[in-house]
């Protein structure tokens, strides 16, 4: 496996551990609405970096996650990314 092979991984298993930070801790990064709160939409910055750079879904949904930051989106994005795995 060569250097950039590794860091693609990295970068995908960075992706997948945000995604479920930001999940896990509703409370948290989450408003009453459900939406993201100003903590969250740091962690969906770092996320949609991480997305784009390891390639795992198109620039369409990483700008459809940019545009409606809900926890059901983003718990449906997870779900297509298991698939996928």
């Amino acid at each position: 496996m060569d250097a950039k092979e590794k860091h693609r991984l990295h970068v995908k298993r960075y992706a997948y551990d945000l995604l479920d930070k930001l999940l896990s801790n509703r409370e948290q990064y989450f408003d009453r609405f459900n939406r993201l709160n100003s903590d969250g939409m740091r962690v969906l910055r770092r996320l949609n970096r991480a997305l784009m750079a390891s390639s795992l879904v198109s620039p369409r949904i990483v700008k459809r996650i940019w545009k409606n930051p809900t926890y059901e989106y983003l718990n449906r994005i997870r779900d297509c990314l298991e698939n996928k795995r």
